[in-house]
C-alpha cells in the first residue's frame, strides 16, 4: 500500500512516519494470526476487523506525516479518518460478542451505522493541513470533534459491558474479561492524537496506545476465544475432554466410537478398540449376552466389571442410552462409564475402618464413650465402661458426663469445656462410679462431627492405683531423701563425672561449708592422686553397667586433709542419663586401730594365725613361724594347718569344740615342726562366722610349752618310777592293778600279781658294795621286763623286792609259765664290774579273783606266797591259794 501510494505522490524522509507505518504492520500481523487460528470464529473475526481498521488508519497516517505537499497530505488524512471512524464499531461489537450479550444486537447495528456514516461524511469536512516539525497533520473541524466525542462514548460503553460481564462471570472468564478491559483502557490513550488537530504541538503517539490495546486483546482472544463453538465442535470437544469413558457401539455390538478417557482406562489405543465387539471389554463373569448388553444397558445404570488390555478387572459405573437417527430409531448405544475401582476400595476401606473402629471401641479393655458436646449426653458407651462404672448401657445413655463427676467438680468441668482443645491427652479427673466410689482417671479425647453435631470420643484409664503408687513413691522418695541427708556415711551422686548431689555427711567429711562447693566439679577432684587410676577403672566398669566391689581408698578434703574411706558405688538412671551413686564411709579411725592391731600382731611373742576351717593359712606372724621351725610367716602361707598336727584327730577335735562353743582356751596339743621334731603348744582359738557366703575363719594363738611339758613329764616320771631301775614304783603299780582289775571284771578273765625278791642279795651288798648291788638290781630289772608282755607291768617295790602284774590272762597256769620264765632268766650268770654273779629269786603268785578282790589283798597274799617259796628252798614260785 505504501509502495503504490509512493508512486502517485512524493514523500520526504520522516522517521516518525516510518514508526507509525511499522506499528500498523505489527498490529495487522496478530490480527491475521488470530483469524487463522480461530478458524474465522466471531471473536477472532471481530478482532481481525479491529486490527484491519487500526492498521489502515496507521498506514494512511504514516503517508500523511511524510507527504511533501498539502494536497497529498489532505488525501491521506481523509483516508486515515475513514479507517479511524470504523474502529469504534469493531470495538463495540467485539465487546458485545466477547461478553455474550446477544440482546444488544440492535445497539451493535446502530453503532455500525453511526461509524459508517462518520467514515463517509467526516473526511469531507477536512479542508486544511497544519505543518509541524515532525510532519503534516489535519486541522480539526466541528464535525471532527463530534466524531471524537462519539468514539469516546463507544469506548466507555464497551468498558461498561465488559465490566458487567466480569462481575457475573466465573474465575477464568473474569480473568480474560479484565484483560480485554485493560486493553481498551490502554487504547483510550489514543485520544492524544486529537491534540495536534486543535493546534497543540505534540507528537500524535496514540498509535502506541492502540498497539498496546491490540496486543493485550490478541493475547486474551488467542487464549480464550479461538474456536467457533458449534454443536458439532462442542460435541467433539466434550467427547475428547470428558473424564468419563465414552464408548459407542452399533446394534450388533461392534464398537464405533471411543474417546480418549475410555482408551486410557482400558489400556488400548483408540484405533485398537474400533471394530471390536463390546464383549471384549466386559469381564466374562458378568455373564451377559449381546442382546442383554444392548437392550438392558439401553435403559439401566449398573455397576459392572470391565476388562483392560492387560486382563486387569476394572469396576465401573456404566450408564447407557440409545443413539437414534432422525426418525428416532435406535441405531446404536452410547456407554458412559466411570472407573469406580478406587471409590469401591475407598468405600470398602471406610467400611473396614468403621468395623475396626467398632471392634476397637467395643472390645477395648479401657472404658470408652461418645458424648454430644452441646447436651453433654452420652451417645454410646462400650462394655468396659459398663463393667467398670457399674451403670447399664441404658442408664448411661440417659445420663450426661456431669453425672459421673463428683458434684463439687462439675462447675470446674463446665468451665474447662469452653476452651478444650480438639485433641486432648493425659488430663486427670475424678469420676464417681455407681456404687459411689471415687476413682482417678486419665482422659484422652478428640472431637469429631457426627450427623453435623459436635461429638467427642473419650477413653478413660483408671489410674487410681497408679496415683496411689505415685503418692507412695513420692513419700518413699521423701523418706529416702531424709535418710540420705541423715545418713552417717557420705553420699555423692555424679553424672558424666560431675557431682550433682552430696549429703550433709559428705560436706562434713571433706571439710566444706555447703553443697555448692561440690556441685558441678569433677568427682575425681576429691580422690587422692594415688587412687585416681583405680577410680577411673571403676568408673569405666560402671559406665558398662558392671558391678564394682567394695574397696578402700583415700579422699582429699577441701582443707587438704586426707580421709581413709571404704567406698561402694552403683550405677543407675537419673533423668534419662546414666548416673553413679557413691557411698563413702570414713574408716580413718578404724585404719589406725588396724595399724595398732597389725603392730601387736607382728610383734607378739606368741604365734598368731588366721585360717579357714579346712586348714588354709590366711595370715600369721613370724613368731608362729619360729615355733614351727620356719624363717618367717610368708613361708607358712603356702602350707596347710592340718599338716602341723601329729594326729589329724587333734585338729578335728579342736574344730568340733569351736563349732560347739565358739572358742577354746589353753588347749595343750602336740605339733610337728618343719624338721619333723615334736613341739608342745598351748592353743587358744575363736571361730568367726563368715558373712554373705564367706567361709568361717579360725583365729588363734599358740605358745610353745615344750620345755615346761618335758619338765612336767620328768617330775611325773620321777613320782611314779624307781630312780635306779626306771621301773614303775609302788604308787604306779597299785594304780595299774586297779585298772587291770576293772578290766578283768568287765571281761570275766583273770589277773595275776607276782611278788619276788633276789635270794642272798644282802650278801652281794656286804661283800662287793652297794655300787655292784645297784648294778645287779638294774640288770635284774631289765631281765624281768624282757620276760613279760608290753601290757604287763614290772615294778620295784624297794630294796631287792619286785612285783609283776599280768593284766589279762586266760587261765591260772599262765602265771606259772611266766614265773618259770623269770626264774630261768634271773638265774643266769650276770657280769657286774668284772664280777660274775649268780643269783636266784623266790616268787609268790596271787590270782584275781580267787586270791583277792583288790590290790592290797593280792599284794599281801602274793607276799605270803613268796615267803613260802623261800621256805621251800628258794629259786621257786608258790601260789597263794595252795
Amino acid at each position: 500500500m505504501i509502495g503504490s501510494l509512493a508512486a502517485l505522490f512524493t514523500f520526504q524522509q520522516n522517521g516518525f512516519a516510518v514508526a507509525a507505518g511499522f506499528t500498523g504492520l505489527a498490529i495487522l500481523l496478530p490480527g491475521v494470526a488470530v483469524l487463522i487460528r480461530g478458524r474465522a470464529a466471531p471473536v477472532a473475526a471481530l478482532f481481525f476487523a479491529i486490527a484491519l481498521t487500526v492498521s489502515g488508519w496507521l498506514f494512511a497516517s504514516s503517508l500523511m506525516y511524510a507527504s511533501s505537499d498539502d494536497l497529498h497530505a489532505l488525501f491521506c488524512a481523509r483516508a486515515a479518518l475513514f479507517f479511524a471512524a470504523l474502529i469504534p464499531g469493531a470495538v463495540f461489537q467485539f465487546s458485545v460478542v466477547f461478553s455474550e450479550r446477544r440482546r444488544l444486537r440492535n445497539v451493535v447495528v446502530g453503532c455500525w451505522l453511526f461509524c459508517i456514516i462518520a467514515a463517509i461524511a467526516s473526511p469531507l469536512f477536512l479542508s486544511r493541513m497544519r505543518h509541524y516539525p515532525w510532519g503534516v497533520y489535519p486541522v480539526a473541524s466541528f464535525f471532527t470533534a463530534i466524531w471524537a466525542t462519539g468514539f469516546a462514548g463507544v469506548i466507555v460503553a464497551s468498558l461498561m459491558i465488559l465490566r458487567r460481564h466480569a462481575v457475573t462471570a466465573t474465575d477464568d472468564v473474569r480473568q480474560r474479561t479484565r484483560s480485554v478491559m485493560l486493553a481498551f483502557a490502554a487504547g483510550s490513550l489514543g485520544f492524544v492524537d486529537f491534540l495536534p488537530a486543535i493546534g497543540v504541538d505534540v507528537y500524535p503517539l496514540g498509535f502506541l496506545a492502540v498497539l498496546g490495546l491490540t496486543l493485550i486483546t490478541a493475547h486474551a482472544t488467542w487464549r480464550y476465544h479461538l474456536v467457533d463453538i458449534t454443536p458439532a465442535f462442542a460435541a467433539g470437544q466434550i467427547l475428547e475432554t470428558m473424564k468419563s469413558a465414552v464408548i459407542v457401539s452399533d446394534l450388533l455390538g461392534k464398537i464405533r466410537v471411543v474417546n480418549r478417557a475410555a482408551a486410557s482406562m482400558l489400556g488400548y489405543s483408540e484405533s485398537d478398540l474400533i471394530g471390536r465387539h463390546i464383549k471384549t471389554i466386559v469381564d466374562p463373569e458378568e455373564n451377559l449376552s449381546t442382546a442383554q448388553l444392548l437392550n438392558s444397558m439401553g435403559v439401566l445404570e449398573a455397576t459392572m466389571k470391565w476388562r483392560s488390555a492387560t486382563e486387569q478387572r476394572i469396576d465401573v459405573l456404566a450408564a447407557s442410552s440409545f443413539v437414534r437417527d432422525a426418525e428416532g430409531t435406535p441405531v446404536g448405544v452410547v456407554y458412559v462409564a466411570s472407573d469406580i475401582t478406587e471409590r469401591l476400595r475407598a468405600e470398602q476401606a471406610v467400611r473396614d475402618s468403621e468395623h475396626r473402629y467398632r471392634s476397637l471401641f467395643e472390645s477395648n479393655p479401657l472404658p470408652m464413650w461418645v458424648y454430644d458436646f452441646e447436651s453433654l449426653r452420652f451417645v454410646n458407651v462400650n462394655d468396659a465402661a459398663v463393667r467398670h462404672y457399674g451403670y447399664t448401657r441404658d442408664e448411661f445413655l440417659a445420663m450426661t458426663i456431669a453425672d459421673i463427676r463428683p458434684r463439687e467438680e462439675v462447675p470446674v468441668m463446665l468451665a474447662a469445656l469452653t476452651d478444650i482443645e480438639e485433641r486432648s491427652r493425659g488430663r486427670h479427673f475424678r469420676h464417681t462410679k455407681k456404687d459411689g466410689s471415687v476413682i482417678d482417671v486419665e482422659i484422652s479425647s478428640f472431637e469429631f462431627l457426627s450427623a453435623g453435631r459436635r461429638t467427642r470420643l473419650v477413653m478413660a484409664a483408671d489410674v487410681t492405683e497408679r496415683r496411689r503408687a505415685e503418692e507412695l513413691l513420692r513419700e518413699s522418695e521423701e523418706r529416702y531423701r531424709s535418710l540420705v541427708e541423715l545418713a552417717p556415711d557420705a553420699i555423692f551422686v555424679h553424672v558424666d563425672r560431675r557431682v550433682i548431689f552430696v549429703n550433709s555427711a559428705a560436706i562434713r567429711m571433706l571439710g566444706a561449708t555447703g553443697a555448692e562447693q561440690f556441685i558441678g566439679r569433677e568427682i575425681t577432684d576429691f580422690v587422692h592422686p594415688e587412687y585416681r587410676n583405680v577410680v577411673a577403672s571403676r568408673l569405666r566398669a560402671l559406665d558398662q553397667q558392671n558391678d564394682v566391689p567394695l574397696i578402700e581408698e583415700r579422699l582429699v578434703g577441701l582443707d587438704g586433709r586426707v580421709v581413709d574411706v571404704e567406698v561402694a558405688a552403683i550405677s543407675f538412671t537419673y533423668q534419662g542419663k546414666s548416673a553413679v551413686q557413691v557411698v563413702a564411709r570414713d574408716v580413718t579411725e578404724r585404719k589406725a586401730i588396724e595399724e595398732r592391731y597389725r603392730l601387736l600382731f607382728e610383734r607378739n611373742l606368741a604365734g598368731v594365725y588366721r585360717t579357714t576351717l579346712d586348714g588354709s593359712i590366711l595370715d600369721c606372724n613370724d613368731a608362729l613361724a619360729r615355733i614351727l621351725g620356719y624363717a618367717n610367716g610368708a613361708e607358712l602361707l603356702s602350707e596347710q594347718a592340718t599338716s602341723f598336727y601329729f594326729d589329724n584327730d587333734d585338729r578335728q577335735r579342736i574344730i568340733a569344740q569351736l563349732r560347739e562353743h565358739g572358742s577354746l582356751s589353753n588347749v595343750e596339743v602336740r605339733l610337728r615342726r618343719g624338721d619333723g621334731a615334736m613341739v608342745w603348744v598351748l592353743e587358744n582359738a575363736t571361730l568367726l562366722e563368715g558373712r554373705g557366703g564367706e567361709p568361717d575363719i579360725c583365729e588363734g594363738t599358740i605358745i610353745d610349752i615344750t620345755a615346761r611339758k618335758v619338765a612336767e613329764e620328768q617330775i611325773e616320771f620321777q613320782a611314779y618310777h624307781d630312780s635306779l631301775t626306771t621301773l614303775p614304783n609302788r604308787l604306779l603299780f597299785r594304780d595299774r592293778i586297779t585298772v587291770a582289775l576293772a578290766h578283768a571284771r568287765r571281761t570275766g578273765r583273770h589277773a595275776a600279781v607276782m611278788f619276788l625278791d633276789l635270794d642272798q642279795f644282802k650278801l652281794v651288798n656286804d661283800t662287793l658294795g652297794h655300787t655292784v648291788g645297784d648294778r645287779l638290781l638294774q640288770a635284774s630289772a631289765a631281765r624281768l621286763s624282757n620276760c613279760v608282755r608290753a601290757e604287763d607291768t614290772v615294778a620295784r617295790m624297794g630294796g631287792d623286792e619286785f612285783t609283776i602284774l599280768l593284766a589279762d590272762i586266760g587261765e591260772v597256769r599262765d602265771a606259772a609259765m611266766v614265773a618259770q620264765k623269770v626264774l630261768d632268766s634271773i638265774s643266769k650268770v650276770v657280769t657286774v664290774d668284772e664280777h660274775e654273779l649268780v643269783v636266784t629269786t623266790s616268787i609268790g603268785i596271787a590270782v584275781f579273783p580267787a586270791d583277792g578282790a583288790d590290790a592290797e589283798a593280792l599284794l599281801r597274799n602274793a607276799d605270803r606266797a613268796m615267803y613260802r617259796a623261800k621256805e621251800m628252798g628258794r629259786n621257786n614260785f608258790q601260789y597263794a591259794g595252795k
